[in-house]
Formats: structure tokens, sequence, C-alpha cells
């Protein structure tokens, strides 16, 4: 199976995609599959193509018309043939043995075919024998002529099996940061000149950056929404708030895939620790950019953050979004299992197309070390394994700039090609906090909950109470004393907070083999993302002020 992706992103998409139809055209290649969330876009622009480079004539199948002739570079129809809604005898139609006599207005030319896939297969099946057979057929005898046929599916759509050697697949992507601009001004274009909003190219580049991966119908619809929300402020709308409508829209769609969800960043700032984590993140702050491809850097493909669970690890992933400037879609693995056989597969690409189209972004998939777990047994008759196997694969192949973080609280359930380099850029294990970071974790919770932490006395007896304590039992210690302070009128202190820490058993203590595997693999295998004197807690642990730790190859 030939398969025509990555095209280059820079140039609008839709003429990108007649590009490939012409070289297919050229090549006489007769069948080809296009896979798409624009069907209409796809019919257009094979229309299109059909009055300009191929000078032929063109006609669309759908199951409610049949065959249509549409008069040449024109939505006009010139003739609809009702007798072919059948998708079988609309192929049948197209047989070269059938070019002659009463059927000639099925010679040659371009033929589209709009969703075929509900009679050509279900759930992974064949359902339609005969369609496949004449598809084989056609793939071959169409090469000897220059008849076409495109079939038009949805993005998600699994060619079947028997015809995976055959024919050509072809994706038509969402529209380019070029195309949605193209439709930003289209429809500002429409408006009064009175009423149209003066935006910068700054604030241009935010709408792009939040429309980025919507359909065209998606992003009129948005704009629209948004200018329809703000027209009594019309012209003089802030830019931030017709953004935010945007976003609210994008959030909506995002959430329709069922496994992506558009999440909030964090401020590092409210991260503590992690000094080892910080620094390596901002190092690459600016390798997202058209100076960074120039010079010959590299786009970062991502990290892999293991440790135990309450260290930190998914605010540390929100906050190395907001680190780098870029949208954080979380990429809920789990949901993509159920018990149709070729859905969970489909539902993979569908969603990974989705992130593909709406980069530069940071996905997190968080604790993917319970999906591996989960469906690694072999119950699902392979199902989980060629999920993984898909994703995997996407990491190691995907040329868009999508910057992955990956956390997992055991590795015992990974396996190790998920972690080699080439799939994610580094793999860092986020221990216990040292004393200096326990200090800043404190802070950073009163400060979350109003209280000035120069004002806390004996804060230090708080720092030496929580050593072997991850972060979330330290914040939920301040929260405690927080509330018994406001509750009995007792001041809040740090010996206030220590005494909430001993209500409660660290898990370093509960889950203590679990911490100490961790700590030496650790110690092997991954790099340290904390710094810092450490307690007794950590006298044999892998992160201290002088350590490294070993990259994986």
């Amino acid at each position: 199976m030939a398969k025509v992706t990555d095209v280059d992103r820079k140039e609008e998409n839709t003429q990108a995609f007649l590009q490939e139809v012409n070289i297919l055209h050229k090549a006489s290649v007769g069948v080809v599959l296009t896979r798409t969330r624009e069907p209409f876009r796809v019919i257009s622009a094979l229309r299109e193509f059909a009055a300009g480079p191929a000078d032929c004539k063109f006609k669309a199948w759908t199951n409610i018309r049949g065959w249509t002739t549409y008069k040449a570079g024109t939505n006009e129809i010139e003739k609809s043939l009702d007798a072919t809604i059948d998708p079988l005898k609309a192929l049948q139609a197209l047989a070269p043995t059938a070019d002659k006599g009463l059927n000639a207005e099925y010679g040659d030319g371009i033929y589209v075919m709009m969703y075929p896939h509900f009679q050509l297969a279900q759930d992974g099946r064949v359902k339609h024998t005969g369609m496949v057979q004449m598809l084989k057929e056609f793939a071959h005898e169409f090469s000897a002529c220059k008849k076409r046929l495109f079939l038009v599916t949805p993005q998600d759509f699994a060619i079947p099996p028997e015809l995976i050697d055959d024919i050509t697949i072809l994706d038509f992507l969402p529209p380019s940061d070029e195309e949605r601009t193209m439709l930003f001004h289209r429809l500002i274009d429409q408006l009064p000149e009175g009423k149209r909003p003066q935006f910068s190219m700054e604030d241009l580049a935010q709408i792009n950056a939040v429309t980025a991966g919507m359909t065209s119908n998606e992003v009129c619809g948005a704009l629209a929404r948004s200018l329809t929300t703000h027209r009594a402020l019309l012209p003089k709308v802030p830019p931030s708030e017709f953004i935010k409508v945007l976003s609210d829209i994008k959030t909506e769609a995002i959430r329709r895939s069922e496994v992506l969800e558009l999440e909030q960043s964090e401020n590092m700032a409210n991260v503590g620790g992690l000094e080892g984590l910080k620094e390596w993140v901002a190092m690459r702050r600016s390798c997202f950019g058209k100076d960074a491809r120039a010079f010959g850097v590299d786009t970062p493909k991502g990290i892999a953050l293991i440790g135990p669970p309450g260290t930190g690890k998914s605010l540390a992933a929100k906050a190395i979004a907001d680190s780098l400037r870029l949208p954080l879609i979380r990429f809920d693995v789990s949901r993509v299992f159920n018990s149709l056989v070729g859905s969970s597969e489909a539902r993979v690409r569908e969603a990974l197309k989705m992130v593909d189209s709406m980069s530069p972004c940071v996905l997190m998939i968080d604790e993917v070390d319970k999906v591996f777990q989960s469906n690694s047994g072999g119950g699902d008759s392979g199902v989980g394994q060629r999920v993984l196997g898909a994703l995997l694969t996407w990491m190691a192949d995907n040329k868009s700039p999508v910057f992955m973080v990956v956390t997992a609280n055991r590795v015992d359930n990974l396996p190790a090609e998920f972690l080699r380099k080439g799939r994610l850029d580094e793999v860092f294990s986020v221990s216990l906090p040292s004393d200096e970071e326990r200090l800043e974790i404190v802070k950073i919770h009163l400060r979350k909950r109003k209280q000035n932490p120069d004002t806390i006395k004996d804060i230090e007896v708080a720092v030496d109470g929580s050593d072997g304590y991850v972060p979330a039992e330290i914040e939920a210690a301040v929260k405690d004393a927080i509330l018994v302070a406001f509750a009995t009128k007792v001041p809040l202190t740090g010996k206030l907070i220590a005494e909430q820490l001993s209500n409660m058993k660290p898990l370093s203590e509960s889950f203590k083999e679990q911490f100490d595997m961790m700590r030496k693999w650790a110690e092997d295998n991954a790099r340290p993302a904390n710094r810092g004197t450490f307690g007794k807690h950590q006298e044999t642990g892998v992160a201290t002020s002088e350590g490294r730790g070993i990259d994986i190859g």
C-alpha cells in the first residue's frame, strides 16, 4: 500500500493535496482512498483538478443521489443518474467493458465516491466482497487508461486488508496556517468597514494557533461565533476576549474525539524544585521556531517523567507547556479500548492525526504504565498491543512539532523500546524532594492559600518534618494546617504543619519496596529531575547535588 503523507505544512494544504493528486494521475494510479474530516472540500478540490490540469469530466457519487455530473469548473449539477444509488451498481457502471454504447457516459474522467465505507467494511471486517473484488480489478485496469476513482472516507477509516496492497492512501489535511488566515480575512471583509477589528500580527498568530487542527467549517463557525459574541464591541473588541471564545470552541472540538482534552497549563513558578528538569526545558524553549530549523536544530520530541505517585509529574507536564509557550493536549490512551475489533486502532490513528494538525503543541500521556499493565495479558485478542504499537510507531516516525510528556509511576510495565532515544529525547526520574525543594514547596502552597511564608514562624520545622514525604503529601499538610489554624483560631506555624505531617504515613514508607526499586532503576537509567541536599530518606537515592543519571540509549 502506497501512502502519501507528511506534505510540507508551510504550503496550503489544499494546494499540496492537488499536487499529489496530479502526480498520482500522471503515474496512472487508478484508485485512491482519501481520508479526511472535510469530504466536501475534497470533492471541491478534485472538481477543480478535473476542470484544470486533468481537463476531463467529473462525476461524484453519494448514496442518496447516485452519480452526479457537474458542469466543468462549477458547482452546478448537469445530470443526476438515480439508478446508481447502490454502491456496487455505481462501481459496475465504471467497468471498462461498459465504456461503449449506452455506458459511454462513464468513460475517462475523475470519479469520486463519498463515504462508500458504509458498504465496504465494518469493524475491521469486509462487508461487501463484491465491492472489494471490483476495486481490486479497477486498481489494475484503470492504470491502463485515464479513468481515476477516488474513495472519500472518514479520517479514521481502516482500509480492508484485502485491498491494502492495491489502493493508494492520500490524506486530506485540515486548513494550513495560510488557509486559516485567508478564511479569517474573508470573514472580516464581509463586515461593514467601520466594524472590522484591527488585530496585530501577534494577535493573528494567536488566533491561528488556537484554530490549528480545526476544519474550515469549524474555523469559520468559531470566528463567526466570536464576532457575534462581541458585536457590541466592534471594531474595538479586545483580542484576548476574541481569542477566549475561540479557545472555548476549540476545547469543544477536541472533546468530541473522546480521548483528547485541552488542558490548562501551569506556571513553572508553581512547581517546587525539579531544577534539573527546569533547566533542560528552558534550553529548548526557542527550538520550535523557524530560526532553530534554519540553524539545523532538530525539533525536540519529548521526555518521560518516571517516579512514585505524588511527586509532581503531572504538574510538571502542565508547567512544561507553559514554559514552551505551547498548548497542552492530554491523550487518555485508556479510553480508546472498546469491544469492537479494529475500532480502538482507528481511534488512536484519528487522535494522533488531530494532534499532528494542532501542532506545535505539548502532548501529555499521563500514567502510561497503567495502560501497558492493563493490556499486557493478552485477553484483548492483541488489540492492546496493536494500539500501543501504533503509538510507538507514531512516536518514532512523527515529523510534526509535537513535544510529548509521558508520565509513569512504575517502570516494570514499560517496554524498553518505549523509552529509547529517538522516540523521546530524555528520561527523567522524579524522586523525593530535597531539603531546599521541600522549603520551596511549602512556600508555594502557603502563597496559593493567601499566606505569607515570610511571616510563618518555625517554617524550618515543617521542612525537617516533611523529609521522606512526596510533594502531594506536603501540600495536604499545608492545607490541613491552614484549616486547623482558621477553625481553632491558633497561629499558623511550621510546627502546626509538621503536626499534620505526623498524622500521615508517607508513601515512601507505605510502599518502601516500590520506592527502593524506582531509586535503583533511576540510578542506572534516568537523569535526575531533582537537585539539592537530601535528607535521611534519600541517602541511598539517585539524585544528589553531584550525581548524574545514565541516559537510556
